[in-house]
């Protein structure tokens, strides 16, 4: 084999090592998840999400009652 015929075949090999490698390092740092992994992430999201809803609508209704309270029945 001559010197242009094993170029080609080099670089073509550090190619698959370099994207082996970069694919490897994005599934060690976390960055590359499964569709499982993503589904159960959104519904915990969600979840959070709710009881944060939950929590402001009963802090709404006790400002409100604190409202009544401190007006004795009157506009608050």
């Amino acid at each position: 084999m001559t010197p242009s015929e094993i170029w080609p075949m080099l670089a073509g090999a550090a190619v698959v090592v370099f994207g082996a490698g970069r694919l490897s390092a994005i599934v060690m740092n976390g960055r590359h998840v499964t569709k499982d992994y993503c589904s159960k992430q959104h519904e915990l999201t969600n979840e959070k999400f709710v009881a944060i809803m939950e929590g402001q609508a009963t802090i709404r209704e006790d400002i409100h009652a604190l409202k009544l309270w401190i007006n004795k029945g009157g506009v608050a």
